[in-house]
């Protein structure tokens, strides 16, 4: 096993978000234990922190989130979505698709062969929820 540092105190949720309307935001770690820490960052800067989550994310191994899975189900956070597009890479098995969410834009790359089986589904569940509820089939 690696030369870890001691573990710090586990972390409880985020505070509140605020927009400076300077192009700055802050919020809050608070943890487990009463303490917390204020930060502040320009908004362009979001994007890296979310990107630093999902990175850090994958570090999780198929072992541990079956374990997670297994202790049941996980809350989604939906995070509203200002406006959503779609676009080519540089690399030409890849499309970025892009989340516009508050001051910035966020990119996920995807393969091109799931997005390929994504569309058709997307498309059906769509259709599926925007169906009226008085309709009967």
């Amino acid at each position: 096993m690696q030369n870890l540092p001691a573990k710090p105190v586990a972390m409880r949720d985020f505070g509140p978000a605020n927009n400076y309307g300077d192009g700055t935001v802050s919020f809050q770690l608070n943890r487990r234990d009463g303490q917390s820490l204020a930060v502040s960052c320009p908004i362009t800067e979001l994007a890296d922190i979310i990107n630093y989550f999902c990175q850090f994310a994958r570090q999780v191994t198929p072992e541990a989130a079956t374990e997670l899975a297994q202790g049941g189900p996980h809350l989604f956070a939906p995070v509203p979505v200002d406006d959503l597009g779609i676009g080519p890479t540089l690399d030409p098995e890849r499309t970025v698709l892009v989340v516009a969410l508050g001051g910035f834009h966020l990119a996920l790359s995807v393969p091109n062969t799931q997005l390929a089986e994504f569309g058709p589904a997307l498309a059906q569940t769509v259709t599926t929820l925007s169906a009226s509820r008085d309709q009967r089939n």
